[in-house]
């Protein structure tokens, strides 16, 4: 260090100053007393050097602390918002397959029940088909009973007064 005079922080003479101050010094006990003010002031500084460290350790430590709870802390939240999106993937696709199969459903129901329908009204048409023709089949049925009716009452009626008339001619 020679030739270059470092100063310390905070204001204080380098080392190598005080030391050699001290040499100069022809009085042993002012050496003394200043290599003991530099042990002191030595001292201090390396007190404050070690609170410092200390501290800057103490908030490394806590700084790595918080670090690694709030890695822990993402990336269960990774997991979680992973795990989340997973299930409603699989709700989703569960409610798509659903979807499906209710759509699939609802066209069979559908369809059963138009078949259903078209059985019914098949079986109704025949219903009515038979019931109109029973009813034609009676009408006519009627109608010829009445024509024989009317027959037989005119052959009476015809034969009573060729009867009543005497010999036939």
């Amino acid at each position: 260090m020679s030739g270059t005079r470092r100063k310390e922080p905070y204001g204080a003479p380098s080392l190598s100053d005080i030391v050699t101050q001290a040499r100069n010094e022809d009085d042993c006990n002012t050496a003394a007393e200043k290599l003991s003010v530099l042990i002191v002031e030595l001292n201090g500084l390396l007190d404050s050097m070690i609170k410092t460290l200390d501290c800057s350790a103490n908030e490394r430590r806590l700084m790595q602390e918080t670090h690694d709870s709030i890695s822990k802390e993402l990336d269960g939240l990774k997991q979680y918002v992973h795990t989340e999106v997973e299930s409603a993937k699989k709700e989703l696709n569960v409610k798509v397959a659903l979807d499906d199969d209710s759509m699939r459903l609802v066209h069979k129901l559908h369809d059963e029940q138009r078949e259903k329908i078209g059985r019914m009204l098949q079986h109704e048409n025949a219903v009515y088909l038979t019931g109109f023709w029973l009813w034609v089949c009676t009408l006519v049925f009627w109608i010829g009973v009445m024509a024989v009716g009317i027959v037989a009452v005119m052959w009476a009626v015809v034969g009573m007064r060729f009867s009543n008339a005497g010999p036939s001619m």
